[in-house]
């Protein structure tokens, strides 16, 4: 009954913000949450179809994963099911620029450095 625009999203370090659009069936209503504190969403629930704006904080660490999970209840023969739709979002570190050759040893000076 619901559907979404992606299922991956791919973040730079600084941050930042992209959209989600939550297709539904008639007026189907649904719920939308994360598993990440550095995720922000613009609403937590909805109905019928629009659009979910998902902002991601700068990230000073490790390379890091979180999840959007836009989630359904529908009954089936008198049985609920939980239909989930998971949006994974990748997030590089901000800052990292390693130079190829400072782990090589061609001798050359590539630059690179971790800010």
């Amino acid at each position: 009954n619901i559907s979404v625009s992606s299922s991956v999203s791919e973040l730079a370090g600084e941050g930042g913000t992209f959209n989600v659009e939550v297709t539904a069936a008639g007026n189907s209503s649904y719920s939308i949450a994360t598993d990440s504190d550095w995720l922000s969403l613009s609403a937590f629930s909805g109905s019928g179809s629009g659009i979910i704006r998902v902002t991601a904080s700068k990230n000073t660490s490790a390379p890091r994963i979180g999840h959007v999970t836009v989630s359904e209840t529908v009954t089936y023969k008198g049985t609920s099911l939980l239909l989930q739709n998971i949006i994974t979002v990748n997030q590089d570190m901000f800052g990292l620029n390693i130079g190829v050759g400072d782990w090589e040893s061609d001798g050359n000076d590539y630059g690179g450095e971790i800010e």
